[in-house]
């Protein structure tokens, strides 16, 4: 067990120990929301523990989006503690435990962005000392962050450090150590300009700052075509030969058609809307010695659209994994009250919701048939993830992501994709700045539409 903390965190998962630091994700009871601890106990010797908290304590001037925020650092009895953001607890060593690289297109961003945090660190004097695939955390909700600062490594030097981080990002993209091999011809998708300055930075020539300057101005790789000259060529013979097929079979039909006399089926009516295409202009046939009955006037094609329809309301609830369970559930029911004047919100943050936390989700269950959902009176400047699953309890890791956006303007439609009965769920990742230490988003109804 960690010595004594404070009694503002209460502890809820032990993460593990790296490196001699015991992690630990716990609930700040005061702010209601989860940190991650980082504890060095009794057997830690207490020069390091003094070091490691001066460390800690330094690097709190750093603030970098690529940077895990620090929250809270002491003393206690038998040891030292810092609270760090809580980012799902996903690192980078966890991630390539489940085989899970990185996509090449994201390489360069987040290189260079773990870069310049590193150069915002070191402008502070602290050297990081640890970087490995165990301080770095990173998921789709997130850019990649440096994390895990700790007592200074007797070796540990700012390019001692640059080394680590270049070794650390190889073997993300890889999947396995650095083997000294140009990254371009490991991977598909890595520039060779990379490889360059990879191999200066690892050698001691480029200071962090260097490195994230030259990872952020490197061409990307020319983008492959989407199809093979060859495939190209194939389609156009296809497509021709089905051209010349389907003249045949019109002017087939139209001879057929003159010759039955008969005239097309009427068309039954129906609940949609209807547009019609412009007729053709009709020729004269030329003269004939004898009488012929006229063909029939063609009927024009028709596009049909569904005249949209509200459906019944859906059901709503919060999903909110990073924290008590619940989100104002009791105001829920305003949402489909039918009354814009009556709203739910989120609760009020004191910080941007990405500090706090990965997020926190409104889950809606249309009835059969939805195709639309509608949102009123939501608060512009939200930023939300539609996604997917089969069921409205799914975990998060079941939710499937289908698309992002930002709202501007307090109501906007949600076209659902072309998915089987399930429930779908906006994500909130970021909410607006509404008034002094109040982070939050509010909506008036929610209404779906097939």
């Amino acid at each position: 067990m960690p010595p004594p903390l404070p009694d503002r965190y209460r502890l809820e998962v032990r993460l593990g120990r790296i490196e001699g630091v015991e992690e630990w994700l716990a609930t700040d009871t005061v702010l209601d929301r989860p940190v991650q601890l980082r504890v060095l106990g009794p057997e830690t010797p207490p020069t390091l523990r003094d070091e490691y908290l001066d460390a800690v304590r330094r690097s709190t001037s750093a603030s970098h989006p690529n940077l895990l925020a620090v929250y809270d650092a002491g003393s206690v009895s038998g040891g030292v503690f810092a609270a760090y953001e809580w980012t799902g607890g996903t690192a980078l060593s966890h991630r390539l435990e489940a085989g899970a690289q990185l996509d090449p297109a994201q390489f360069q961003a987040n290189a260079a962005g773990l870069a310049d945090a590193l150069a915002v660190l070191h402008e502070t004097g602290v050297v990081h000392s640890r970087i490995s695939a165990n301080t770095i955390y990173y998921s789709l909700d997130h850019p990649a962050k440096l994390g895990g600062v700790g007592p200074r490594d007797a070796e540990g030097s700012f390019a001692s450090d640059v080394a680590q981080l270049v070794d650390t990002l190889e073997e993300w993209v890889t999947g396995r150590p650095s083997q000294g091999l140009p990254l371009s011809e490991l991977v598909d998708g890595i520039s060779p300009a990379v490889d360059q300055i990879l191999t200066e930075a690892a050698g001691g020539d480029l200071s962090s700052a260097q490195l994230a300057t030259l990872l952020s101005s490197a061409p990307l790789p020319p983008q492959p075509p989407s199809r093979r000259p060859g495939a190209s060529r194939s389609a156009l013979w296809i497509a021709t030969f089905l051209t010349v097929v389907a003249i045949g079979l019109v002017g087939l039909g139209t001879v057929l058609s003159s010759a039955s006399g008969s005239s097309s089926p009427p068309i039954s009516s129906s609940t949609t809307r209807t547009t019609f295409l412009q007729q053709p202009t009709s020729t004269l046939s030329p003269p004939s010695t004898a009488p012929e009955p006229a063909p029939p006037a063609p009927v024009a094609p028709v596009l049909t659209t569904p005249v949209p329809r509200q459906l019944d309301p859906p059901e709503v609830a919060t999903f909110d994994p990073y924290g008590g369970g619940g989100e104002m559930d009791h105001r829920l029911e305003r949402l489909i009250d039918g009354d814009r004047e009556t709203t739910w919100r989120t609760e009020r943050y004191y910080d941007p919701l990405s500090l706090i936390k990965a997020g926190v989700g409104l889950v809606i269950t249309p009835p059969a048939g939805a195709r639309r959902l509608e949102l009123l009176g939501i608060t512009p400047g939200t930023v939300y993830r539609l996604s997917w699953a089969e069921s409205p309890d799914a975990s998060l890791s079941e939710w499937n992501p289908v698309a992002t956006g930002q709202t501007a303007s307090g109501a906007f439609f949600l076209t659902l994709p072309t998915r089987p009965p399930g429930s779908w769920m906006v994500w909130f990742t970021e909410l607006p700045y509404v008034g002094p230490e109040n982070y939050s988003t509010s909506i008036a109804e929610v209404r779906v539409w097939g």
